[in-house]
């Protein structure tokens, strides 16, 4: 498991301001390692080499360390405010 869970919550979309901001926040943040895209977040190893990812997620929020073992039904974390980017999950295989 790895996680990243103290980056900013995105800034509210609802001003010009704002919206500006996040567009500069957001090319900076495309020039970094891609995890930096994907804000706070969370992936996790599952069978058969399959891996889940999480991504813009509330900062503070992951319930989940690296090492521990989810179990169905766990909650695992929060998602992002309404003012901020959508939730993102995506899996891959090896």
């Amino acid at each position: 498991m790895a996680t990243t869970d103290r980056r900013r919550d995105h800034l509210s979309r609802t001003s010009l301001p704002g919206l500006a901001y996040l567009h500069l926040e957001g090319f900076i943040r495309s020039l970094g390692w891609p995890r930096h895209l994907w804000g706070n977040n969370l992936v996790l190893k599952l069978d058969q080499g399959v891996y889940a990812g999480f991504g813009h997620l509330r900062r503070g929020s992951l319930r989940v360390a690296v090492g521990d073992r989810v179990t169905v039904g766990r909650q695992l974390a929060s998602a992002a405010t309404p003012a901020t980017p959508p939730s993102h999950i995506r899996t891959s295989g090896s």
